[in-house]
């Protein structure tokens, strides 16, 4: 992250070679990763987070000036450098929709993994915790994204649904503790008749024959499910595998039948797995960075 020259962004033939270039994409994971702190009790992250949710939310706020088919690229202008090389930049919507329509072309990629579904998940970051505007920015990146809860449940890389009482009311949410403290947990056998753990309307983790089909799956997997469905149904996003050792065999709980496993009799009692070999050192220069290697230059 940080300012880049056009040369740093590897930008050939640029309108402007004196343009500040950043990723925004790369400020929305840590504009999400703030939020998870804050999320967690860290307040003192909300400050940053919100810094960076000036430039997300504004984007997709100022259509006047700024065109918002252009908020989710993977690079954007921010200013110029001065002949000094100290930073310029631009503090008005209309010069920055300006500058930035010079460099991209209007699109909104819609897919999953897609900049345009990080940006979503950094504008949920933002309703979440009451931000001006949040939910009118949200509004309008969806609106450019037809069919986006179908694709989510399809390829739920950033499937991320507003969650807490400050999403339903638009008012910012004191602090995760209490937020955490309220919230439904899952434990099997206390709130669910189904071997679940987790959060309702959030990660649920399960196991054999839990959850919402009971396909009879491999037992070794643990299911990871989150509501990206339509009305809030769960749908598998990912497995944890569990890979059992046994007589110093290396199992795999997706592939291997029990059988397969079995321990041998032994009158030495059961073997353990053999030991990793010890990582090799590596040698550190005395001198860094090493003699001729070119230092960034990104501010």
């Amino acid at each position: 992250m940080g300012l880049r020259t056009v040369e740093d962004a590897r930008i050939q033939n640029p309108a402007d070679p004196r343009w500040i270039i950043t990723a925004p994409w790369e400020e929305d994971y840590l504009l999400w990763s703030l939020h998870h702190l804050v999320e967690l009790g860290w307040p003192d992250a909300g400050r940053p987070r919100d810094f960076l949710l000036r430039l997300r939310v504004g984007m997709l706020t100022h259509a006047e000036d700024f065109d918002p088919r252009l908020a989710t690229p993977y690079r954007l202008v921010v200013g110029e450098w001065r002949p000094d090389r100290t930073p310029a930049v631009y503090d008005d919507w209309k010069t920055l929709g300006r500058e930035n329509a010079r460099l991209s072309k209007p699109d909104v990629p819609n897919y999953g993994c897609s900049y345009a579904y990080s940006a979503r998940a950094a504008l949920i970051c933002g309703l979440d915790a009451g931000f001006p505007e949040a939910r009118e920015a949200l509004a309008t990146l969806e609106a450019l994204l037809p069919g986006h809860r179908e694709i989510m449940a399809r390829e739920p890389y950033w499937a991320i649904a507003p969650g807490g009482a400050a999403a339903a009311s638009g008012k910012p949410s004191s602090a995760a503790s209490p937020k955490a403290a309220s919230a439904e947990w899952l434990r099997w056998g206390i709130t669910s008749d189904a071997p679940l753990w987790g959060l309702r309307g959030g990660l649920v983790f399960g196991i054999h024959p839990g959850g919402r089909r009971n396909d009879g799956g491999p037992r070794g997997l643990i299911r990871i499910r989150y509501p990206v469905l339509p009305k809030g149904e769960y749908d598998l996003i990912n497995f944890i595998a569990v890979e059992p050792w046994s007589e110093a065999a290396r199992g795999s709980a997706s592939l291997s039948p029990a059988s397969s496993m079995a321990p041998a009799a032994s009158a030495s009692g059961p073997r353990r797995p053999p030991a990793k070999p010890a990582p090799r050192s590596r040698r550190i220069p005395a001198r860094w960075p090493p003699s001729g290697t070119a230092s960034s230059s990104l501010a």
